[in-house]
């Protein structure tokens, strides 16, 4: 007999438990997207791209949406109700910037939201941007390295592959080192850009822009990149030798000068304002297909610790005529000055971080601590 009231008492609370998480599951918000994805099929570049999307709640309970990302900058998104009622829709509006990304576009909106089935919901955009004009090369202008007094030439091609015709002038261009002409080939079709270095041209990396504005409003300028490595007459490799405190042993290494071929230099010296340092120049070594000769300079070195705190400096002098290549300098360090620096730069961000204010809570039970005499405190 007890066994059969064990049974049904046991079978009714099942029953209730089954039906409370059906409940549960019933009483939830639901998400559903009035289409997966928004194709805007081909269109030209800076054409205005707008679409609206309705977002429903099918469920039973309010739907929260707490987040909306769009997986690039060039993708917007719009919803002006965060909370959505059962049964409720709501659009969301959906923008794409065709200036940012060209030819074939693929971005999401990713939703965040209280729908336990489904917490995360994916909407896609496709479509193809059309360009109105093509650039060959694609990058700009290029001359990769050339030499400070050399005289390069490159041309980019401006096809316009618009419907409508679209006429190019090159506006002001206040850039020393280039110097650049637009030639008209076909008018409102094709054009040329042709620039040329203007030497003498100064050592290291060299970056312009050129800007073309055009007579549509849709594309109202084309700016094309320019750039260069203006290889230095003479340059010494590395320009710091770093020999830690660890270093028990003397020990030596390799300085590369390296210098034009056509326009050689002579080192004339080698000096140290380090006793122990010492140097030996080798013979030079051409490299005639890239234009440039190479002299090797082997320094003997103390060991680590021998090295000052103070950095030490190794100076090679030249025969150049010109100033900035007549003496290069090369640092000799053992990492102490860096170390000082960061430790001081770390020091400086902890003191200007707020300092937490600390309160004093007596234990429960404690004693008063009697006041100090002659604090006037009674």
């Amino acid at each position: 007999m007890r066994t059969d009231v064990r049974r049904y008492l046991t079978g009714i609370c099942a029953v209730l438990i089954s039906s409370g998480a059906l409940a549960q599951v019933r009483i939830a918000p639901k998400i559903e997207l009035s289409e997966p994805e928004w194709n805007f099929g081909t269109v030209w570049y800076n054409t205005p791209l707008k679409h609206d999307v309705m977002v429903t709640n099918t469920g039973t309970a309010p739907l929260r949406i707490t987040r909306i990302k769009t997986s690039c900058g060039c993708t917007a998104s719009k919803l002006d109700q965060t909370e959505i009622a059962p049964g409720e829709s709501v659009p969301m509006t959906v923008t794409y910037d065709s200036t940012k990304l060209r030819q074939r576009v693929g971005t999401t909106v990713t939703i965040t939201s209280n729908d336990p089935a489904k917490p995360v919901t994916i909407y896609r955009i496709k479509g193809e941007v059309k360009p109105c004009y093509t650039m060959d090369p694609v990058g700009g202008v290029t001359f990769g390295q050339v030499m400070r007094k050399s005289t390069e030439t490159r041309t980019v091609k401006i096809q316009n592959v618009f419907e409508e015709k679209m006429f190019l002038k090159l506006e002001d261009f206040k850039n020393e080192a280039y110097t650049l002409e637009l030639r008209e080939i076909e008018p409102g079709m094709r054009y040329e850009l042709v620039a040329s270095t203007n030497p003498p041209l100064k050592a290291g990396n060299s970056r312009a822009v050129a800007v073309l504005t055009s007579n549509l409003e849709r594309v109202p300028e084309i700016k094309v990149p320019i750039r260069s490595y203006v290889v230095p007459r003479v340059s010494v490799t590395p320009r710091t030798i770093y020999i830690p405190k660890v270093y028990k042993k003397a020990s030596e290494k390799s300085l590369l000068v390296r210098f034009v071929a056509d326009n050689p230099i002579e080192i004339t010296g080698v000096t140290s304002s380090h006793p122990g340092v010492s140097a030996r120049i080798l013979p030079a070594i051409k490299n005639a297909r890239l234009g440039f000769a190479t002299r090797e300079i082997r320094v003997s070195l103390p060991p680590g610790v021998d090295i000052p705190d103070e950095d030490t400096y190794l100076i090679i002098t030249t025969d150049a005529d010109e100033p900035e290549f007549a003496e290069l300098k090369v640092t000799i360090t053992n990492g102490a000055r860096r170390r000082a620096a960061a430790a001081a730069a770390n020091l400086a961000r902890q003191n200007a971080l707020p300092r937490p204010v600390q309160i004093f809570q007596p234990q429960p039970g404690a004693k008063p601590i009697p006041p100090k005499k002659g604090d006037g405190s009674k």
